[in-house]
């Protein structure tokens, strides 16, 4: 699979899983893993590619073309200013000038500019035109520094074969015809300044290819004025410019854009992978695929027999002062529950608490907690490292379990034994709120 393919997988993935968000996790286990039980393969990228495949839907649209258009055209525009340049020619001469500024000069400021772009850390001035335009399942902040690299990426590959082409033009010319190269300016520039800029050109060839360094000798026989005409000894050297030519589009063209393209290659690689084992959706998708799923029935009656359940309190909800959500939500969801805190605890203040993020140490020295959870996934061992972290003397700190809409009264009662088993675990002082409560 090509690296431009694992990104337009990551971004398909990352919407399918998505729409997944709400349902019940134990329904998506079942079926990940059963799914993934089947497969002859289990090579992670093609099995993450089958599963899309299965569930959802792998269209790129245009963008296969539109990746195929850029390279072909960096080919045929890197040729054309080679053929440009050859076949613009002042009194059946090439102009060295003309050629070190377009096709040496002009392609190096070209990449370091690039370069520059694309190291720096915040928003380049086209860069919202151009995600105003994107496809709608690439148009998600999470997945803007993946594209980010690609895009990068892309520029990489273009130039690169933008220089692979002027490289394939001078060839085919130098094959095919007989080139004649010359310089001439009408300021007064001196054979020995000219001299001077060449030695520095190719000084890095000079002891590996001592026929491609331009000698004293070269440059005047080859220095013509408009007015004079060409003689028969100078057409002999004319033709010896070439060797220079090519090691200066080499070294200074082809070389540097091979190196970066290699550079953002390898760092979009690393991207991938990072987000493939980091994403919280994709990992999740992965973890319920090589997991095995636990029969949630037998587990609650083998709980109910060992381990003594906290009660669930009815009450209405306390007046705290501090509201902690815990972990990231759906939306829609969230926006129900957020209306009816706003309505009941309109002085409370919202906390949003990443599942490893640090507590505010005003809000731990609170007397009143109120910590919402996902009552649709059963208490994990973060949570209750957090509840470690909120454990004062002389507080009391509630939990809030808040079920999923449209989930099954079976589903809720398992989910309710796991609650409650977890509450003993907890230090003094924690509170177990039930989830069934109405605006």
């Amino acid at each position: 699979m090509g690296i431009y393919q694992k990104s337009t997988l990551l971004s398909l993935l990352r919407k399918r899983l998505e729409q997944d968000r709400t349902k019940d996790w134990q329904s998506l286990h079942v079926r990940d893993r059963g799914w993934y039980l089947k497969q002859p393969v289990k090579t992670r990228w093609p099995l993450q590619r089958a599963w899309l495949s299965a569930f959802g839907e792998i269209d790129t649209g245009p963008l296969p073309l539109l990746l195929l258009i850029i390279n072909v055209t960096g080919l045929i525009a890197g040729f054309s200013l080679i053929a440009g340049l050859v076949e613009f020619q002042t009194l059946e001469r090439i102009n060295l000038l003309w050629f070190l500024l377009l096709a040496l000069l002009l392609p190096v400021l070209w990449w370091i500019t690039g370069l520059m772009i694309a190291g720096r850390s915040n928003r380049f001035p086209l860069q919202s035109i151009f995600q105003h335009r994107l496809p709608q399942w690439m148009d998600n902040p999470t997945l803007y520094p993946l594209l980010r690299r690609t895009a990068m990426l892309v520029s990489q590959q273009f130039s690169l074969l933008f220089a692979i082409g002027m490289i394939l033009a001078l060839l085919l010319y130098i094959l095919v015809t007989d080139l004649a190269f010359g310089w001439s300016s009408t300021l007064d520039l001196s054979p020995q300044m000219l001299l001077h800029i060449t030695d520095v050109i190719s000084w890095p060839w000079q002891q590996l290819w001592p026929e491609a360094v331009p000698t004293l000798a070269l440059i005047e026989q080859t220095h013509y004025y408009r007015s004079a005409p060409m003689v028969t000894e100078q057409v002999i050297v004319l033709g010896q410019w070439w060797r220079f030519l090519l090691m200066s589009l080499l070294l200074y063209v082809l070389l540097p854009r091979l190196l970066s393209y290699s550079w953002f290659r390898v760092q979009l690689a690393i991207m991938q992978i990072r987000m493939l084992e980091n994403d919280a959706l994709i990992s999740g998708l992965w973890q319920r695929m090589t997991t095995e799923a636990i029969n949630q029935e037998a587990e609650q009656v083998e709980q109910l027999q060992t381990i003594e359940e906290a009660a669930f309190d009815t009450a209405p909800l306390p007046a705290c002062r501090h509201i902690l959500r815990w972990g990231s939500w759906p939306e829609a969801e969230w926006n129900r529950v957020e209306k009816q805190l706003r309505t009941e605890l309109p002085q409370a203040q919202i906390h949003l608490l990443e599942e490893s993020g640090e507590i505010d140490a005003v809000v731990v020295a609170s007397v009143d907690i109120l910590l919402i959870c996902k009552g649709w996934e059963p208490p994990m061992g973060e949570l209750a490292d957090t509840c470690q972290q909120l454990s004062q003397p002389q507080t009391q700190r509630f939990i809030w379990p808040v079920p999923l809409s449209g989930m099954s009264e079976q589903r809720v009662e398992q989910l309710n034994h796991s609650w409650r088993a977890f509450m003993p675990h907890l230090p003094d002082g924690f509170h177990l709120l039930s989830g069934e409560r109405h605006a």
